[in-house]
């Protein structure tokens, strides 16, 4: 196969094995059909505990865990039952939405505090078996119902390129999206961009959309002769459901030096019906 531009869009693997017993003891919500399964296992609680855990420090969209413990904690809410059941978080990353910087980790951490959900920072899973999940330190927690975020790997085909870092990832110029390679781009989950922080741009369906405009906008030009000038400008935002019919609101920009420049609006009605005709907007558009 042969071309004259190629744009990388593979996104990023699930890789739910590199913890033992992690799929065999837990559920996740991070795809379809894991949602689906879990939903009985939430409905059907009615004392003991929940443990939410990142399964690795990077991750698909760096809301998600924390969504998912504040939906679960209103659906045990609604049922009656949240004075007999706990939930914790346990983060394998040093703060929540680190990446998003230093303001919003402490509106997250006051959220989860808000609705007595217990988080810990910092604390790795090693290990699952029935009711019991294993940490990098040692300790060890007792479980009824374990939902994780799985640890994501760059796809097989793009690992074994030559594209590839050591880290099996696309490392691109930022702003461009561009590779080493004359005329190949990649954009998304399998694109690595390294922020000042120390951290890469988080992996969300936001920037890959903002990338692909950049990228289309600037194979256009070269087609038509005109200088490829669309920017990649690291803006983005995402809403952050907390049930009951409300969500919070994070954007700015992820470039932004010396870190980046996050606003995060409060939990509201009106965020969580912005989050829905967000939603609708892009199903129609892609669906």
């Amino acid at each position: 196969i042969s071309a004259d531009h190629l744009v990388i869009s593979l996104g990023a693997d699930y890789a739910t094995d590199d913890i033992e017993g992690l799929a065999e003891h837990g559920e996740t919500f991070a795809t379809l059909e894991g949602a689906q399964a879990l939903a009985p296992h939430i409905n059907s609680l009615t004392k003991g505990r929940v443990l939410v855990v990142t399964a690795a420090p990077v991750y698909r969209c760096p809301a998600a865990p924390y969504e998912s413990a504040f939906l679960i904690d209103a659906a045990l809410r609604r049922s009656g039952v949240r004075s007999d059941v706990e939930v914790s978080v346990h983060s394998a990353e040093p703060a929540p939405m680190g990446v998003a910087g230093a303001n919003v980790s402490t509106a997250v951490t006051s959220l989860l505090a808000d609705r007595s959900i217990d988080y810990r920072s910092s604390h790795q899973i090693s290990h699952v078996e029935s009711g019991r999940a294993e940490f990098a330190d040692g300790e060890v927690e007792p479980f009824d119902l374990l939902v994780y975020m799985p640890p994501i790997r760059s796809p097989k085909v793009v690992a074994t390129s030559m594209l590839a870092t050591s880290l099996g990832w696309i490392e691109v110029n930022r702003e461009t999206l561009s590779t080493n390679f004359s005329g190949v781009y990649a954009i998304g989950d399998n694109a690595q961009i390294p922020l000042s922080i120390g951290k890469p741009l988080p992996r969300a369906g936001v920037f890959a959309h903002a990338q692909a405009l950049v990228v289309a906008d600037n194979i256009a030009a070269v087609v038509n002769g005109r200088s490829p000038d669309s920017r990649f400008d690291g803006n983005g935002g995402c809403f952050i459901e907390t049930g009951f019919s409300k969500a919070g609101y994070g954007s700015g920009n992820f470039f932004a030096e010396p870190s980046p420049q996050v606003t995060v609006r409060p939990p509201s009605r009106r965020m969580h019906l912005g989050k829905v005709a967000f939603e609708y907007n892009v199903m129609k558009r892609w669906l």
